[in-house]
């Protein structure tokens, strides 16, 4: 979205003079809200598969829903900071990229990690306690929890090697955020793919949170969900 608008205002015909730090500041908004976006997705994907490898747990249910609305909370407050933050970090040049100091990139990343990374541990946890059971190792579960590690690693890699690049030059950075919005969702995309390919060969006993187990096929297991 924000690579449209920047491109759009680049070919319009502007003067010379175009790169305003108005316009710099609202192409810095832009590329924020873009990114926070894709980490709310994120976030609830990785929600949603541990909520699924509970099987329906309302505690569960609460404790990850609680996560996801602090996170939406969050989000404008960030966008907001992020805006105001550094105003003498107004860049000028061919591109007109605002500077982004250590300062920005710690505060989005608090904001994001932990709860990534707390989601991550309770499907982890859920999914040890499914490989013990016999069910860990059904590839949709297992290849699934896969995808969520290969997922979060992704971002813990693309939070730490900034640091390292911005004191460079900042236009390698917002290169390396595009490649960052368009590789995560090919690795979400996964998911889907494999579901086309694998078969759901359940064992006819599920186990639920609580020590309780419901016996028969997966069907009669997802229609006592209580979503």
């Amino acid at each position: 979205m924000s690579h449209i608008v920047m491109a759009s205002q680049l070919y319009s015909g502007m003067d010379d003079d175009w790169c305003t730090p108005q316009w710099s500041q609202r192409n810095h908004i832009l590329r924020a809200i873009s990114g926070t976006v894709l980490l709310i997705s994120i976030q609830l994907h990785l929600s949603l598969r541990a909520y699924a490898l509970h099987l329906g747990d309302r505690s569960m249910r609460w404790f990850l829903a609680s996560l996801f609305v602090v996170q939406l909370a969050a989000a404008p407050v960030r966008i907001a900071l992020a805006a105001h933050l550094n105003p003498d970090g107004l860049a000028q040049g061919p591109l007109c990229f605002k500077r982004v100091h250590k300062s920005d990139l710690i505060m989005a990343a608090s904001g994001w990690l932990p709860l990534h990374f707390i989601t991550l541990v309770i499907t982890l946890r859920r999914f040890i306690f499914g490989l013990r059971e016999g069910w860990g190792y059904i590839p949709f579960v297992f290849n699934g929890v896969r995808d969520d590690v290969t997922l979060f690693s992704l971002i813990l890699v693309f939070w730490l090697v900034l640091p390292s690049i911005i004191p460079n030059n900042v236009v390698y950075l917002y290169s390396i955020h595009s490649y960052f919005l368009s590789i995560c969702p090919l690795v979400g995309c996964r998911l889907i793919l494999n579901s086309q390919k694998l078969k759901l060969d359940f064992p006819e006993s599920l186990p639920i949170s609580g020590g309780n187990r419901h016996n028969g096929n997966v069907s009669t297991v997802i229609s006592e969900f209580d979503i």
